[in-house]
């Protein structure tokens, strides 16, 4: 389309109004001024105004009687098929046409927490792999780093917890989640009532991707005097799975991954204290929002959610 375009257009002078393409079009395909007013549903007069404009800025005649018809010049005829081409390659570049995923290759890249990962990401890669075969999958954690590679077209999206997106960056809901207790159920703390007072004698782990020691569970107990012990922290949710699973300790996990296989076996208990709801958001630069093969893939993202969610019983 580019040489096409190129072609065409440096035979053109450069004051060409782009108006007057598809009369002039229609004039070098009909030969005729009347037949191209009724190709464009325009009057006669409108056309013969256009050839008029035509002939003033190419410099040429154009159309030329000779007999009872109406004849091309050379120059005429040496432009129809490069017109064609670029009345042609305008409308590709105006309306760039469908995505077609069986024939799409390369690379999707998408940073986020190994639970979404583990939630969701596997059933994005088998649809991939149903829909688009040459299409490649590649995960890499979110880190402080994430949303400048989103930003320069190193990543296609992030998925992350909303209050970590930067304004600056196009957004969608995924799906709320929220925070439950997790660990061995025969442990000792985790007998009988869970109280305030007794969520915050617990020995916990702690789960911090990005490095931090606090959350908002820490807020909560320090506006009721009290403060959570924590002993231990890990960046990755599946790692404190493992370790729940051998050492007297608990942890707050998203419900989504407490109800996945990664938990199976560790008791999982509600907090007697109300936190906010972590909403998962998927974000991409807004160079790509308008990108077909990007709308294809975030197309792919709400029943990738449905399908998980619903698997876990916990459908909206």
């Amino acid at each position: 389309m580019k040489m096409w375009l190129c072609a065409a257009m440096s035979e053109l002078p450069a004051n060409l109004d782009l108006n007057l393409l598809r009369p002039l079009e229609a004039l070098l395909e009909t030969s005729s001024v009347t037949k191209a007013a009724a190709r464009l549903s325009l009057t006669q007069a409108a056309t013969s105004n256009a050839l008029q404009r035509l002939r003033a800025t190419l410099g040429d005649p154009l159309l030329v009687r000779a007999g009872n018809a109406m004849q091309l010049t050379p120059r005429a005829e040496a432009l129809r098929g490069l017109v064609r081409d670029a009345v042609e390659a305008l409308a590709r570049l105006m309306h760039p046409g469908s995505f077609d995923p069986a024939a799409a290759q390369g690379c999707i890249a998408i940073a986020t927490s190994d639970h979404v990962d583990l939630l969701l990401l596997g059933q994005l890669e088998r649809t991939l792999r149903r829909l688009a075969p040459d299409l490649s999958l590649h995960v890499e954690a979110f880190g402080p780093e994430s949303f400048s590679r989103l930003e320069h077209g190193r990543l296609s999206l992030v998925i992350a917890p909303r209050h970590r997106m930067p304004p600056t960056l196009k957004g969608t809901a995924l799906f709320e989640d929220r925070l439950v207790l997790v660990g061995r159920g025969k442990q000792p703390g985790l007998r009988g009532r869970l109280t305030v007072e007794r969520l915050a004698q617990l020995p916990f782990l702690m789960v911090s991707p990005l490095g931090g020691v606090r959350g908002a569970i820490d807020e909560a107990l320090e506006k009721r005097g009290l403060q959570r012990r924590v002993v231990r922290s890990v960046p990755q949710f599946t790692v404190a799975s493992l370790i729940l699973k051998r050492a007297d300790l608990v942890a707050l996990l998203p419900e989504t991954f407490a109800r996945s296989s990664a938990c199976r076996g560790l008791r999982v208990m509600q907090l007697p204290l109300e936190l906010p709801p972590i909403s998962m958001h998927a974000a991409w630069s807004p160079r790509y929002d308008a990108d077909l093969r990007h709308q294809w893939l975030r197309g792919l993202l709400r029943p990738t959610v449905d399908a998980v969610l619903r698997a876990l019983g916990m459908a909206r």
